[in-house]
């Protein structure tokens, strides 16, 4: 790719995405434009959640914890074609990118609630309750990456604008 990605039109973004996914340098979706590589933060986090009980020292990472929006993820990763993808993100279509950062918003808000409160239940370490309310965040926040997980695959070959609508609003 030459040049600046957010310079690219939405056409050669079309063929970039759909390029990116086909030679399967990152999982992008081609209709989307959004990538699940994305989700990879949340996952961890769910992870360590899961793992208090027999890796209790794993709320420690958890204490430093900031949300990262799409973009700012990929520019950070140090991922090889973080311009395309970023690229690619803002020309997603306004309607899915908009649920999308929506989700995002709701899971970083969930997150930050609950590990707030699981690091002040931890304050006289970490027990069974502490454990079994990392596990209840835990799932909260699969539920809400499968959430995700599902705008980011929509497919949007051969529907139309509502039916697209329909099938997102069904999501939530």
């Amino acid at each position: 790719m030459s040049g600046s990605a957010t310079m690219l039109d939405k056409n050669d973004v079309h063929s970039e995405a759909t390029a990116l996914s086909i030679f399967g340098r990152i999982s992008l979706n081609p209709r989307t434009h959004l990538s699940t590589d994305f989700l990879n933060q949340f996952n961890e986090i769910a992870m360590i959640l899961e793992m208090l009980t027999d890796w209790p020292e794993g709320l420690d990472d958890l204490k430093t914890w900031q949300p990262c929006g799409y973009e700012e993820h990929f520019l950070k990763s140090g991922f090889h074609d973080a311009d395309a993808v970023i690229a690619a993100y803002q020309n997603t279509a306004c309607r899915i990118r908009n649920r999308f950062d929506a989700q995002i918003r709701e899971l970083d808000g969930m997150i930050k609630i609950g590990l707030k409160s699981l690091l002040k239940a931890s304050e006289q370490g970490i027990n069974r309750s502490v454990c079994e309310a990392g596990r209840a965040l835990a799932i909260e926040v699969q539920d809400a990456i499968m959430r995700l997980s599902r705008i980011i695959n929509t497919s949007t070959s051969g529907a139309d604008q509502k039916q697209i609508d329909d099938m997102i609003a069904d999501l939530f």
